[in-house]
């Protein structure tokens, strides 16, 4: 069998105006989309998981409203009161992205996920301020003597930064 040029592109073209019809009637169209948080997180499991695993298991106190603002790429935009950060579908290889203040992170890789937690838990602290203002209000991670860059003498880097998760802490009997 030869297969031609048109012959290919035409396959291409009908595959993807089925990927394309696929994902509209994934997505029901916004016309059809939930407005009530509970409707979202349930009409989208995946969101509910990226919320919780950036915000605890008890996100829902700290969230005031939770909107679908675009539909491709899949946007929510996560309001905390006065703040907000916009949680973005990237596929399931990427799963989300999330971005606060303008700064995108990956949530697949680890780092950025962490990076993203700081971010969202600066935006409770402190409300919308750069991560310099931010460093400076809390008196900065400069140890006397040594520049921010560099480890503090007899200091391992790469740790984890302490503290204790709330779902740690044992309930009182």
């Amino acid at each position: 069998m030869n297969l031609t040029e048109q012959k290919l592109r035409q396959a291409v073209r009908q595959y993807i105006k089925q990927l394309i019809t696929e994902q509209e009637e994934e997505i029901g169209g916004l016309e059809q989309m939930p407005t009530d948080d509970d409707e979202i997180l349930s009409k989208f499991p995946k969101l509910k998981g990226a919320l919780s695993s950036l915000m605890g298991k008890d996100y829902k106190a700290f969230i005031q409203d939770i909107k679908y603002v675009a539909p491709k790429p899949t946007t929510f935009q996560i309001d905390l009161g006065d703040e907000h950060f916009n949680l973005m579908w990237a596929g399931d290889k990427m799963g989300f992205v999330c971005e606060v203040q303008g700064k995108k992170y990956y949530l697949t890789y680890l780092s950025e996920k962490q990076q993203a937690i700081k971010a969202i838990n600066r935006l409770l602290r402190l409300g919308a301020t750069t991560p310099e203002e931010a460093e400076a209000e809390e008196g900065g991670d400069e140890i006397e003597g040594v520049t921010p860059g560099e480890e503090a003498p007899g200091e391992v880097g790469g740790g984890d930064e302490g503290g204790v998760s709330p779902d740690e802490i044992p309930a009182e009997a």
